[in-house]
């Protein structure tokens, strides 16, 4: 391991990231889901409002939605007649009689539409709107998406900012190994740190018991060498006088 801070730095952005995908996955397969809900209800209100509108039970072409080429409807009859329909809706039958309200995916005019089948019961009719299904999906996902891009830009911030904490919490290590290379090589007085973390604690106390250990070992070897000098220097003492006499 190069630098605990590198490491630290990595592990959590690695963690962050992980939780953070897991996390806007979640949200953008529910947010995608919720979207086409709220879609499928418009469909329904729209359903409502030309059943409302169209009071007109002779056959004809409509002309309502002319202008929105992404949206049509349908009216038929019980007898499956066509009553009316928007100038961009075929002219086939595209729901299912034995179901009174219904959403169904079908194919036409080289799209992909989503349609809703209202059963109105005051005129015993069928009204049905449909939505081209790429549009729908492609606002959900623009909305979606504008959602999670501030999400995905925050990750580098946060990268800055944990280095930054991460500086401020190795500050006292670093204080630590200062004082030790500062130590001369007969200096051995304790380490002497204010506001030790925690975790510095008990580092703290270790060096300062092996810098007394030291210190004691340096003193019994100094004790050592000033008993050995003077147990030498007697008999040296007492050879020079028998020399001389």
């Amino acid at each position: 391991m190069k630098s605990i801070r590198t490491y630290l730095l990595l592990a959590l952005l690695s963690i962050i990231t992980l939780v953070t995908f897991v996390s806007l996955l979640h949200g953008y397969q529910s947010s995608i889901a919720k979207a086409q809900q709220l879609f499928d209800i418009r469909l329904h209100n729209i359903a409502e409002i030309i059943a409302n509108a169209n009071q007109n039970t002779q056959p004809r072409v409509a002309t309502t939605f002319e202008q929105s080429p992404t949206v049509f409807f349908q009216i038929w009859s019980d007898d499956l007649t066509l009553l009316a329909r928007s100038i961009n809706a075929p002219n086939q039958l595209l729901f299912n009689v034995d179901i009174a309200i219904n959403y169904k995916d079908v194919n036409f005019n080289g799209y992909r539409w989503r349609t809703f089948t209202l059963r109105d019961q005051s005129l015993n009719r069928w009204v049905i709107t449909g939505e081209r299904a790429d549009i729908r999906y492609s606002l959900a996902e623009t909305v979606v998406t504008a959602s999670i891009i501030p999400i995905v830009l925050a990750i580098p911030i946060a990268s800055f900012i944990i280095w930054v904490a991460i500086g401020l919490g190795l500050k006292p290590l670093k204080e630590l190994t200062g004082q030790l290379n500062n130590k001369q090589a007969d200096d051995l007085s304790p380490v002497e740190m204010k506001d030790t973390p925690e975790e510095l604690t008990q580092l703290v106390i270790t060096t300062n018991a092996l810098l007394k250990r030291l210190n004691a070992a340096f003193m019994r070897e100094q004790q050592f060498s000033a008993d050995a000098a003077h147990e030498l220097r007697t008999p040296i003492s007492a050879l020079k006088v028998q020399i001389h006499n």
